[in-house]
């Protein structure tokens, strides 16, 4: 007798998990787009307080990073100090060279705080160093290998918000196989309820033995196109089950770790993407890219 199977669509399943996961990292990235516009734009404010909500949504320290970059970038030392000395009591695996640029900054600031005390002191304006240079854009920390501070997506001699490109063909392509494993998953159900049925039917008149499908008692019974069918349907449902699950992985890689595209001088910044433990939870992970 042609036994009846339920198959659990682990796999296809999983395509609405990814998609939420990538909306997720979307709407992120799109806050730091504006946190970083409005610390180049004189909003610390506003800059800082989406920094501070996502480092509560996270417990990533590149957050606190940023909203010390804001502050000095603004002219306000004092709260780019504290940030800074938070930032180091905060991150882990902080490389020699990146420590030491943390605390040659830290440093500098306290001069700056402590000659801004002085009566009578003048401190230069935010807008230019003491060498006539441009202050520093906002950066990422690399925190996961000893070395230099690198560059995020915001140049350091730069003076003026980057304007978002086009983006890339990574998330577009993401964005259509996440589309296209949902219409998978409907397929795999589809296909799911359509085997059950003609299986049903099957099993009502007919057994499966020795490679041949025979009628139990009515031999005009076609038992044989009663089985193909049964076959049918369970190849449409597999198909629709296993593409759901590839393309819903391969979307929501793309998604996540597609690069972004910033028409800054006529250049485009790869995001560095990185994962870390997201804080308050047990097994949970957090992806992002460069700020």
């Amino acid at each position: 007798m042609f036994r009846r199977i339920v198959v659990v669509a682990v796999v296809g399943l999983t395509a609405p998990a990814f998609a939420g996961r990538a909306a997720a990292a979307e709407g992120r990235d799109a806050r730091e787009r504006e946190a970083r516009k409005a610390c180049f734009t004189g909003n610390v404010d506003r800059g800082v307080e989406i920094l501070v909500d996502l480092y509560g949504e996270t417990g990533h320290p590149n957050y606190i990073y940023n909203q010390a970059r804001c502050f000095e970038r603004n002219g306000k030392y004092d709260q780019a100090l504290l940030s800074y000395e938070d930032y180091l009591r905060k991150a882990r695996d902080v490389g020699t060279a990146e420590r030491a640029d943390v605390e040659k900054a830290i440093t500098e600031l306290r001069a700056k705080v402590g000659s801004a005390a002085r009566p009578g002191a003048v401190t230069a304006p935010p807008s230019s160093s003491a060498g006539g240079e441009p202050p520093p854009g906002l950066l990422t920390p690399e925190l996961d290998r000893a070395g230099p501070v690198a560059p995020g997506l915001l140049d350091a001699q730069q003076d003026r918000p980057s304007v978002d490109a086009a983006p890339p063909w990574q998330r577009t392509a993401g964005v259509i196989a996440v589309v296209a494993a949902g219409g998978g998953l409907a397929l795999g159900i589809a296909g799911h309820v359509l085997r059950e049925g003609r299986a049903g039917d099957f099993n009502d008149a007919c057994y499966y033995t020795g490679g041949q499908a025979i009628a139990f008692a009515d031999p005009g019974i076609d038992c044989r196109g009663r089985y193909e069918a049964v076959q049918s349907a369970e190849t449409m449902m597999l198909i629709g089950y296993v593409s759901a699950g590839v393309l819903a992985g391969a979307g929501a890689a793309l998604l996540v770790f597609a690069p972004h595209a910033v028409a800054d001088t006529g250049a485009a910044h790869a995001a560095r993407a990185r994962c870390a433990p997201m804080a308050g939870t047990a097994n949970g992970v957090v992806c992002g890219g460069s700020f």
